[in-house]
């Protein structure tokens, strides 16, 4: 509820601030929730309303639009460790084929890959 008045009295250099009381019992979800009608009720002024509701609703989808920069940042950096972690696992499983051939591997292993470098 306080965060309601802080951001009245702030927004817009304060424009809002002296109406900032009247909203004091208002919390961010009902404010965001509320209609021009009901805070021009609210205020006794129609024009302060109407400011208010559209500054309301551009703080909304400025904060929206920010949400979803975050999302897909979010988004694409788990993308990026995705694909540099099958990067770095195609980069183990070729080194690790141009490795010699361990004693410790199965006999079939071990001749297969002996068969194919003779092939080569």
């Amino acid at each position: 509820r306080g965060d309601t008045a802080a951001w009245m009295s702030t927004c817009q250099a304060g424009r809002f601030a002296k109406l900032a009381p009247k909203f004091a019992e208002v919390d961010g979800r009902r404010l965001s929730r509320m209609s021009v009608a009901a805070m021009a009720h609210m205020i006794g002024d129609d024009e302060a309303a109407r400011k208010l509701f559209n500054e309301l609703r551009n703080e909304m989808e400025r904060l929206g639009a920010m949400r979803q920069e975050q999302v897909a940042q979010a988004r694409r950096a788990r993308l990026e460790g995705k694909m540099a972690l099958q990067l770095e696992r195609a980069e183990r499983a070729r080194d690790s084929s141009e490795k010699p051939v361990s004693p410790r591997q199965p006999f079939t292993q071990r001749q297969q890959q002996a068969n194919s470098a003779a092939a080569n």
